[in-house]
């Protein structure tokens, strides 16, 4: 493996990927400046960029640092480490030409719901609120992981598809990880699409200003009241 800095983030990488890195660095740049002009933070903690080769490796890993199972992502962050974990065994056609990647695992076909790129800025957006909850002192539980799942997508940039013939999951039922991982095979629902509206209706009504300050405010309030406060109706009611 091949490593290079690029301002305080280092990148992981294998020579097939050496000729994408300075499109990577392009994505890296863009997603830093756009955390920082829609959620006011520009972090300066020191990331790590992997960008793996090997498929089982990719996807053994999350079994073996958290314990979950995940046949269908394109990266994750793993927060202890500040590592971003991205995946590709076809530089040219997942980077360059950020197609959704296709993954083939005991003779079964399955693309991913995102690209490269989408799958760098989501990851990179969870590093940014990370940072900005431990710098701020910020019980990281205190914000609920539907919010953070909704505003990394919201970031992303990519439209909603939300379906209303899908099943709808209690947001309160979306706060930890437990109940994340829980909902997350439920292939009548999709949690990501409707954490991402759920945010998205937030900064409708109030400015994509007011995430940063609802992080914030996580610090000495609970989410209910928050929501209460800055929507102007009940949790249950939002």
């Amino acid at each position: 493996m091949n490593e290079k800095n690029y301002e305080n983030i280092r990148i992981i990488y294998n020579k097939d990927i050496e000729p994408t890195i300075p499109l990577i660095e392009k994505y890296i740049e863009e997603i830093n400046t756009k955390s920082n002009t829609l959620l006011g933070i520009n972090t300066s903690d020191k990331l790590t960029i992997q960008i793996d080769y090997d498929e089982e490796v990719f996807f053994m890993r999350p079994m073996l640092l958290t314990g979950n199972e995940d046949y269908n992502i394109g990266g994750y962050y793993y927060g202890k480490s500040n590592t971003i974990y991205l995946y590709t065994n076809n530089p040219i056609r997942d980077i360059l030409m950020n197609m959704p990647q296709v993954n083939i695992s005991e003779g079964n076909i399955s693309i991913t719901d995102n690209n490269f790129k989408d799958n760098l800025f989501h990851e990179y957006t969870h590093y940014v609120i990370d940072s900005f909850i431990d710098d701020n002192k910020i019980d990281n539980k205190a914000v609920p992981l539907w919010f953070k799942e909704g505003i990394c997508d919201y970031i992303t940039g990519e439209n909603i598809f939300f379906d209303g013939e899908l099943e709808y999951i209690s947001l309160k039922n979306l706060e930890t990880y437990e109940d994340w991982n829980k909902e997350k095979g439920n292939i009548k629902a999709n949690i990501y699409e409707q954490s991402k509206f759920a945010v998205l209706k937030v900064v409708n009504e109030k400015g994509e200003k007011v995430l940063r300050e609802i992080i914030l405010s996580c610090k000495n309030k609970d989410f209910k009241t928050i929501i209460k406060e800055y929507m102007n109706c009940s949790f249950e009611e939002f």
